[in-house]
């Protein structure tokens, strides 16, 4: 994946053709967070969340794994930040959902409360 795709944070959403079927979230903010999985079967289209880890803290990652949500094959995902007691936020790179695809697009926040930035790391094959 190109370094420049995954490190651009001052972009807004890039719809790339790579397929995962999982996201997880390293959390390196000062915050405690929730991930839930942001969808949308366009990318034109109306995003809505979908699913939702428990809250963690600092220092800690969580993983959603797709097939176990409601989420059309060829949908676009991305990570949804719910950030506790501060402002959510989400990644703009979107990948496309394929169960079949062994592949889990990795997420991290940074950042304190109401000024958190969710950035794509890379993608890593299951397991």
């Amino acid at each position: 994946m190109n370094e420049d795709l995954i490190n651009n944070s001052s972009v807004s959403n890039i719809f790339t053709e790579y397929e995962i079927n999982k996201i997880s979230l390293g959390n390196q903010s000062g915050a405690v967070v929730a991930l839930e999985c942001y969808v949308k079967t366009t990318e034109g289209g109306e995003a809505k969340r979908v699913g939702k880890t428990d809250s963690y803290p600092v220092g800690e990652d969580r993983t959603l794994e797709l097939r176990k949500l409601e989420i059309d094959q060829g949908s676009y995902v991305t990570a949804f930040v719910n950030v506790k007691y501060g402002g959510d936020d989400n990644a703009h790179i979107w990948f496309k959902y394929n169960e079949k695809k062994p592949y889990t697009a990795k997420y991290t926040i940074c950042g304190v409360v109401n000024f958190t930035k969710t950035g794509c790391n890379c993608i890593s094959k299951n397991g």
